[in-house]
């Protein structure tokens, strides 16, 4: 799996967790669970924190198909002999 895959897998279980979290809440909120509910809406919001930075870091970094390695843009030309003066 290459690493662009792999972020936005990231980035959208993060964002399903983040869900699941907020229904989570809302349950535990109608039943008066305040202890419970201030858990979830924790772990709402730091699924919903990974998510964005995930999402920032696929936006920042160009896709592994437009990147090139150094090696391959430098012209590489043997070396030739001095030639005496």
């Amino acid at each position: 799996m290459n690493a662009d895959k792999r972020s936005d897998d990231q980035a959208a279980t993060a964002a399903y967790i983040a869900s699941l979290m907020s229904s989570l809440a809302d349950v535990a909120r109608r039943q008066g669970l305040r202890d419970l509910t201030y858990l979830l809406d924790m772990a709402r919001l730091e699924a919903e924190s990974c998510a964005r930075a995930e999402r920032s870091r696929m936006e920042a970094e160009p896709p592994a198909a437009e990147q090139s390695s150094p090696d391959a843009t430098e012209d590489v030309t043997p070396d030739e002999p001095d030639e005496p003066s």
